[in-house]
């Protein structure tokens, strides 16, 4: 009679159904996909968070402005392009900031109309948003002459001017794009409106007002 060896009896690994090399490649495959991921969402977080270009804005109301200002009161005007998705946050802050301090200001909404685009081109439901917030008016800025005027560059941008036609507060009123809630530069800007100290200036987080390529 033969003796049952212990070996006999442990469990043998099964033979891979792939080589080596293809286990090294899956492995090698799955890392440079969760490197890409990774990279993604931190260029998607830079992009919100980043703020756009601005001019050289006036420390006074620009005399060849076509916009009628108060001489009795402040006035606001915030720079739009009627396409740019994160403005419907920043004229959702307007509304908000409106219903608290409309009735002491003069609100303007310029959406730029570049030269060359159709008649349709502000036919947007951010037009629409513009118009239905009490205390706005919703214009366009032919040609973006205006924003070149007040040195706006980034759509969302937002500027105070006290009844003397001094320039009172420059910046936005989200804290990302596309995103609503309470941030640094609508409380300035509710300081401010008041006479109270605080920031004067925010990054503004929006599209470019003029494509600089040409309209389709």
């Amino acid at each position: 009679m033969s003796r049952i060896q212990y070996s006999d009896f442990t469990s043998k690994p099964a033979p891979s159904r792939w080589s080596p090399f293809i286990e090294r490649l899956v492995v090698a495959g799955l890392a440079a996909l969760f490197i890409c991921i990774i990279f993604a969402i931190g260029r998607l977080w830079s992009y919100k968070n980043t703020g756009g270009t601005t001019g050289r804005i006036p420390l006074n109301w620009p005399v060849k402005s076509s916009v009628a200002r108060s001489v009795e009161r402040s006035t606001l005007l915030m720079f739009a392009h009627p396409k740019c998705p994160c403005t419907r946050a920043s004229l959702a802050e307007l509304r908000e900031f409106m219903s608290k301090s409309g009735e002491s200001i003069d609100a303007f909404v310029l959406f730029v109309k570049p030269d060359g685009v159709g008649l349709d081109w502000n036919s947007s439901g951010l037009w629409e948003s513009a118009a239905g917030i009490t205390g706005v008016r919703a214009m366009e800025d032919l040609g973006g002459v205006e924003s070149a005027l007040f040195g706006c560059e980034t759509s969302g941008h937002v500027l105070l001017f006290d009844k003397d036609g001094i320039r009172r507060f420059s910046g936005g009123i989200t804290a990302a794009r596309g995103h609503e809630g309470r941030n640094s530069g609508l409380d300035g800007l509710a300081s401010t409106c008041v006479g109270l100290a605080g920031i004067d200036h925010s990054p503004v987080f929006g599209c470019p007002l003029i494509d600089p390529r040409p309209p389709q």
